[in-house]
């Protein structure tokens, strides 16, 4: 299997979080219709005019017409002080909007196109997102943004959150669709095949209106739509915590596997979506395999918030702490670990990746991925060369353990993690009870649940010690 060379890219990185140009997909799946092309009626200007559907509809700047075909155009009105603005008023929070715009040839100057999102308690944008030919007002190109201000008229900026600018290419007299998702804390916007995502806790608020702005320069708009968000997309933000992940990454190259649907269905709680680590500098030869298993905190997490907690604190990243010669796998689930799954799931891995050596095969796991590896390793001992079952207290049982006397086991837990510290002691007692003479312990002085947690994934020992079986 030839392992990809890294991609070269350049990312945009805001205070907040990253944001990427990418080919990563929507936010969400649309739900229910809530608003869909609706420029019927008056188009008088400060005029607010019900819709329907519990919506009100108002021009506040600038002259718009509709036309034949459907669209509407909007001029500038210089005495406004500001370009066109179109709004739709209800409450609202998680949405997928889409609507197709043209910008005019001339003027030069001022030609772009956004949507935004209002809270209705200050002034400014929840979230916009601008596609600029030419505005001299944002940066050219594609860029989502928050902006907030102040609330007298002095209109002084108190926070500019920025994500982006990223490259595009828009022709005048052209029709684009500009796609704007906003999810939670997330927002993802996508015009002519660019994207661009953008998250902070400041989006995740219940918005008071959208508003279409087509610039001074005027311009047409046509099938504007809003849905209700049916379901977040679960592979949302993933390409981008990927690319930089593996522009930050030096020893290790992070790749994303999905499971087939044949095998998802047998799957049950693992989610689609797995982590891969493959050294940067491979050596020849069949590889061992590490599998890591994530603790109860990953099972709400989506999938772009585990990929970056893994490479800050889970199994990728101590596969980029310890840079071995192993790949290391990180699948995801929605729920408690099941051995009888994992071997499922084991058994694919291995089929389909010939690069494993099946005779170096390790598992370890933290709190819930603790849980994890005991009960696989207690069902599937055979399978594995060594093992490390951390942080938790179902190992207490000495049932089953007789089974494990042949496998080397080292139990890690922090030092002060209330019942977790005394059960992996009475796990590795009963080990040692039934005749294993390959148990390791190390109990972290002082150390809480989350500090165990860090010191185990940051444990280039334990790798060592691992490899060494």
């Amino acid at each position: 299997m030839k392992i990809p060379r890294k991609l070269l890219f350049v990312l945009a990185v805001s205070l907040f979080v990253f944001s990427s140009s990418g080919k990563a997909g929507p936010l969400a799946e649309k739900g229910e219709l809530i608003l869909s092309n609706p420029f019927e009626g008056s188009l008088e200007k400060k005029k607010l005019i019900e819709i329907g559907n519990g919506w009100q509809r108002r021009i506040s700047f600038g002259e718009w017409k509709l036309k034949a075909d459907g669209s509407v155009t909007a001029a500038n009105v210089p005495e406004d002080g500001h370009g066109p603005v179109l709004t739709y008023i209800a409450p609202v929070r998680n949405l997928v909007i889409e609507c197709e715009f043209r910008v005019p040839a001339e003027p030069v100057k001022d030609r772009h196109f956004r949507i935004f999102l209002d809270h209705q308690d200050y002034r400014g944008h929840t979230i916009q997102s601008t596609a600029n030919l030419s505005s001299v007002f944002r940066p050219v190109g594609l860029t989502l943004q928050h902006i907030s201000k102040s609330s007298d008229d002095s209109k002084k900026t108190i926070q500019d959150i920025e994500f982006g600018p990223v490259e595009i290419t828009l022709r005048p007299d052209t029709w684009y669709k500009m796609r704007l998702d906003v999810v939670g804390d997330k927002a993802w916007t996508s015009v002519n095949g660019v994207t661009l995502f953008g998250r902070n806790k400041v989006l995740d608020v219940e918005k008071s209106k959208i508003g279409l702005n087509p610039g001074k320069a005027g311009g047409s708009i046509r099938n504007f739509k809003v849905w209700a968000v049916k379901a977040e997309n679960d592979d949302a933000g993933v390409d981008e915590a990927l690319q930089e992940i593996n522009d930050r990454f030096q020893k290790v190259e992070v790749q994303v596997i999905s499971w087939p649907q044949r095998m998802g269905e047998r799957f049950g709680n693992i989610k689609r979506l797995a982590f891969m680590a493959y050294p940067e500098d491979r050596p020849s030869g069949k590889l061992p395999l590490l599998i890591s298993l994530h603790g109860a905190g990953g099972k709400q997490m989506s999938l772009e918030e585990q990929l970056v907690r893994s490479a800050r604190v889970k199994g990728l990243a101590l596969a980029e702490l310890a840079g071995k010669g192993l790949i290391l796998l990180e699948p995801n689930s929605s729920d408690s670990w099941d051995p009888d799954t994992l071997d499922l799931m084991l058994d694919y891995v291995l089929e389909t990746h010939p690069e494993i050596d099946e005779k170096r095969i390790y598992v370890m796991g933290h709190s819930m991925g603790g849980t994890g590896t005991w009960n696989w390793i207690l069902k599937s001992a055979d399978r594995f060369a060594a093992a490390a079952p951390c942080g938790f207290s179902a190992g207490t049982n000495p049932e089953g353990v007789e089974r494990l006397v042949d496998l080397p086991i080292w139990g890690m837990v922090g030092g002060d993690d209330g019942n977790n510290t005394a059960a992996v002691q009475t796990m590795v007692d009963n080990l040692r009870a039934a005749g294993n003479q390959k148990v390791r312990h190390t109990a972290f002085p002082g150390a809480s649940h989350p500090q165990g947690n860090a010191a185990v994934f940051s444990s280039v020992e334990l790798v060592e010690w691992m490899l060494s079986q």
